[in-house]
């Protein structure tokens, strides 16, 4: 059965803030960022309560609640 989470986040930093909506996908171990048209799917490499690493973004993830 597939474990989902959504919400929230912003990224990036002074006039290049994006924010948009995320899902969890546990199976997959998979995080989808979506801004306006575009999706863009990450491995997650590390998820805490605090911190979320993901596969080749370098910028810092806030997930909001």
């Amino acid at each position: 059965m597939s474990f989902k989470q959504e919400g929230v986040f912003e990224a990036g930093k002074g006039d290049l803030v994006k924010s948009g909506t995320w899902s969890f996908d546990e199976n997959q171990n998979l995080i989808t960022l979506n801004v306006g048209q575009q999706d863009a799917h990450y491995k997650i490499l590390k998820l805490s309560k605090t911190k979320l690493v993901i596969e080749n973004f370098e910028s810092k993830i806030y997930l909001k609640k």
